[in-house]
């Protein structure tokens, strides 16, 4: 049985079966449409150049020295973040961490 809203729609009769195929199609078509409109999308925004998110780069060790510089010389925490394109808690998380070995 299936509840359409306006009553129940016995699914092993003909009628109910089409009822039912009809509203699989729909939505098969909705996601179709969906994942082409946000695969259009993403080129556009690949071709424009606006960030598409994901995870960001790793910073490198002359920017936490320049960084925990900034810091160090009574700079605001946020302009030193926002000059560096990161947010406050990765500054201070960046600052933290030890420099990485070089290979």
């Amino acid at each position: 049985m299936l509840n359409s809203g306006e009553g129940d729609v016995d699914t092993h009769t003909p009628m109910g079966l089409m009822l039912l195929t009809v509203m699989v199609a729909l939505a098969h078509m909705k996601l179709e449409i969906e994942g082409e409109r946000i695969t259009d999308l993403v080129v556009e925004h690949r071709t424009v150049g606006i960030d598409l998110g994901g995870l960001r780069p790793t910073f490198s060790d002359s920017h936490r020295r320049n960084a925990s510089r900034l810091i160090q010389a009574r700079e605001p925490a946020i302009q030193v973040a926002g000059d560096h394109k990161m947010s406050k808690p990765t500054l201070c998380r960046c600052i933290r961490e030890p420099p990485r070995p070089t290979i």
